[in-house]
Formats: C-alpha cells, sequence, structure tokens
C-alpha cells in the first residue's frame, strides 16, 4: 500500500505543473496608455484594451513602477502599441477590486 502511495504521490509531483489563476484577461489591442507621476503607488501605467475581455468591469489595468517585472511588461505594452499587434494581459485584482497587471503577451 505504502508502494502505490508513494507513485501515486511521484506522479502528481512529476506531472503536475504551475498554476496560475487570474481574475481577469484583457485580449485585445492598446487603444490608451496612461501614465501618472505621483509619490507612493498610484496604478503608475495604465494600459486600455479593446476587445470583450474585461477585467472586474474595467477594460483597463494598471502597473506600479515598484514591481520587479515593470519595465518589461511596460515594453512589452509600448511596443504592442506601435506594431498594433494584438496582447493578452493577464491581472489579478487588488484590495480596491482594480486590476493589477501580472503578465502580458503580444501575438
Amino acid at each position: 500500500m505504502r508502494k502505490i502511495f508513494s507513485a501515486a504521490v511521484a506522479t502528481i509531483v512529476l506531472f503536475s505543473g504551475p498554476a496560475n489563476a487570474w481574475d481577469g484577461i484583457l485580449s485585445g489591442t492598446v487603444v490608451g496608455i496612461e501614465t501618472i507621476s505621483t509619490v507612493g503607488h498610484n496604478m503608475d501605467f495604465r494600459v486600455y484594451i479593446s476587445g470583450t475581455a474585461k477585467c472586474n468591469g474595467n477594460s483597463w489595468a494598471y502597473i506600479d513602477s515598484s514591481a520587479h517585472n515593470y519595465n518589461g511588461i511596460v515594453a512589452t505594452v509600448l511596443t504592442a502599441k506601435v506594431t498594433k499587434s494584438s496582447i493578452s494581459v493577464y491581472a489579478n485584482k487588488d484590495a480596491n477590486g482594480y486590476c493589477q497587471i501580472g503578465d502580458v503577451s503580444i501575438s
């Protein structure tokens, strides 16, 4: 019985990948960008996306300049805007219900 249990646990560990759960995915093209210049965290870089998918009822999401991946996300969003490429923005709701960007991808 112990060997069966060990084999089952090993199988689960080997074949399970990381799970990402997002509160919202905004897909479309970048139709607007807004930057906020204030002290502290005030949703510093805001991205507005066309399309029907929403995050908490909004068609925009933000990232603070203090986020560890801020520069990469800003560069990706700006690239999508300039090239008019489709983008997917993966976001989670913050404590106030706004959508904070966690990941972006261009297609």
